[in-house]
């Protein structure tokens, strides 16, 4: 049994985000658990979507962009000094 079986028994009526598609008059999308156990979701046109998910980790454990500055620069080239 999971966490998620103690609210419902059925996988479509627990929305976990509403999105809204690209373009003008869209109406928004709930995707729901179920959805993200089969990865398709429909939205009102009756297309289907992927549903792709990201696990990152959060900001203080994400490492910092190098710093990058210009040393020196020509038509030809241009010299970057990197720095972590």
């Amino acid at each position: 049994m999971g966490i998620l079986d103690w609210f419902t028994e059925d996988d479509d009526e627990v929305i976990v985000k509403s999105l809204t598609s690209k373009g003008l008059g869209k109406e928004p999308m709930k995707i729901t658990v179920g959805d993200i156990r089969k990865g398709r979701a429909k939205d009102s046109s009756g297309y289907e979507n992927e549903v792709v998910l990201f696990l990152r980790k959060n900001k203080a454990q994400r490492p910092k962009p190098a710093r990058r500055e210009v040393v020196e620069e020509t038509d030809s080239y241009k010299l970057i000094r990197i720095e972590k």
